[in-house]
């Protein structure tokens, strides 16, 4: 079902290297308003194009980026992929999400995602 990419580090230059991917998937805004629009819900790349307004190859490239980190899973359902967090138990997500509450631009991602879902 889900792609799943172990989070957990089995030897410590493992530990650093993830923990490497990790900080490169939090060092862009866009990849940020993926983690945010995608909490406690799964999103097809579709979505997440019109969300962000940038070209599928860009989405596609933060997803990417955001999978070897470990933070999002991804499933093939025909020609879309669909995309969720690899876990809500992440306490990095529950950081995330209280530093990002109230930031204007998470807000009007939610209130879109609201708008196209209805």
């Amino acid at each position: 079902m889900f792609a799943h990419m172990s989070s957990l580090a089995t030897k410590p230059a493992d530990a650093l290297e993830h923990t490497r991917r990790i900080g490169r998937a939090l060092a862009d805004q866009g990849r940020l308003r993926i983690l945010a629009a995608l909490a406690g819900s799964e999103l097809c790349v579709c979505h997440l194009v019109d969300l962000l307004d940038l070209d599928a190859s860009t989405v596609s490239r933060h997803v990417s980026i955001l999978r070897d980190a470990g933070l999002v899973e991804t499933r093939k359902d025909g020609r879309w992929l669909h995309c969720r967090r690899a876990t809500d138990q992440n306490p990095l997500f529950k950081f995330l999400d209280t530093s990002l509450r109230g930031a204007q631009e998470i807000e009007d991602d939610k209130k879109r995602l609201s708008d196209d879902c209805c």
